[in-house]
């Protein structure tokens, strides 16, 4: 067995020392843009460190291999350049010796990786005649790129009859990319280690983080909070997959299959004591626009936010597309943060208004509906 390449104690690698220590598990908090936190963590082994900051997050060397200005301020340049070579010999020595390495899998893991290799060629050759590619959903400069829908009422032109129906969840979007957490933003979220374990590595999921209905300032909340313990009510609640090459249904059905808490309702959630489930969401198919309305009214009954609706033998497509809609009995709009104003009277050593753009371009004020605590944390 060989040596390690970190000494755990010192820290110390190819002779070189850090500038400060950090123990296995333990992390250090760096400000980022926005009055955001980036957190530098060490592994629980202690041969690697990572880095909830773009640079790391967005690199495309291993995650043993990986820096960025947070580590090499938390540590020193010279170090951090000590440490990328050491760890790159050790990749280098692995993939050499690889051929030699014999790991033992249960019947169980083999019959499933089996299944799931016969569903991938299966799909892969149909997807070859339907043209179906998986996607990425990144763009260029690295922000999450995923699929939104558009409005759609009941007495628009377009017959639902056909579409798959799931409820819409006032939720937090978030993207899985098979290691780590991301708001539409490209925003890291902070979900701890023991939350994370249920995510499959080899998925990319799109979904929301949730609570249950009506608790949207909640969820907010603990998703933006450094306290870890907190997301014990947190469940992700999935609504496609990005990165396999499979039209809905398929994709739908894979799911079910995959994620450790399979399809799950919205109500179920709730209902349950505990939270921190990973699950699909159930689909219905519409059988016709009355019936769209019933499911609607059911949704709204129980206090859901309303509908979504999937086009059939869909692809997933990284831009706000006419293959999702969204229904429900009242509209609002999302708008992106591009600054606030100062307060009168009461409010004049307090936020009075934020600035906000809709993405047709409209700048305008809202300055009603905060609280006295949100007004003086935005002052």
């Amino acid at each position: 067995m060989s040596q390690p390449a970190i000494h755990i104690e010192t820290g110390l690698v190819r002779l070189q020392k850090p500038n400060n220590i950090l123990k296995p598990g333990e992390e250090r908090l760096f400000p980022g843009g926005g009055g955001k936190k980036h957190v530098v963590k060490r592994a629980q082994d202690g041969q690697s460190f990572s880095c909830t900051c773009p640079r790391w997050t967005l690199s495309r060397e291993p995650r043993t291999a990986r820096t960025c200005p947070h580590l090499n301020d938390l540590h020193g340049k010279n170090y951090e350049d000590a440490r990328l070579i050491a760890a790159k010999d050790i990749l280098a020595s692995q993939s050499r010796n690889a051929g030699f390495t014999v790991t033992k899998k249960t019947a169980e893991q083999a019959k499933k990786r089996a299944a799931d290799a016969e569903i991938r060629n299966s799909i892969a050759k149909k997807d070859k005649k339907e043209n179906v590619e998986p996607t990425c959903p990144r763009d260029e400069q690295g922000q999450i790129s995923l699929m939104l829908g558009q409005t759609f009422r009941l007495d628009d032109k377009l017959d639902p009859t056909g579409y798959w129906l799931t409820e819409k969840l006032d939720g937090v979007r978030a993207w899985w990319d098979g290691d780590s957490l991301f708001s539409r933003q490209g925003n890291h979220w902070n979900a701890p280690d023991w939350w994370l374990k249920k995510l499959p590595k080899d998925l990319h999921l799109d979904g929301e983080l949730w609570i249950r209905r009506d608790a949207f300032q909640r969820t907010c909340s603990i998703c933006r909070r450094q306290e870890k313990k907190d997301w014990h009510p947190i469940n992700y609640m999935i609504f496609d997959v990005t990165n396999v090459a499979m039209l809905y249904e398929e994709r739908m059905k894979w799911l079910a299959e995959r994620l450790p808490d399979g399809v799950m309702s919205p109500s179920k959630v709730q209902g349950a004591e505990l939270g921190g489930f990973v699950c699909v969401l159930p689909m219905v198919k519409c059988t016709s626009r009355e019936h769209c309305r019933e499911e609607l009214r059911r949704v709204e009954e129980m206090g859901g936010e309303g509908l979504m609706l999937r086009k059939p033998q869909s692809k997933y497509i990284c831009e706000r597309t006419s293959i999702v809609l969204k229904l429900k009995s009242w509209y609002t709009a999302e708008a992106i943060v591009v600054g606030h104003k100062r307060g009168e009277n009461r409010n004049a050593s307090a936020m009075g208004a934020i600035v906000v753009r809709m993405e047709c371009g409209t700048v305008f004020d809202i300055g009603s509906g905060f609280v006295e605590q949100q007004r003086r944390m935005m002052s």
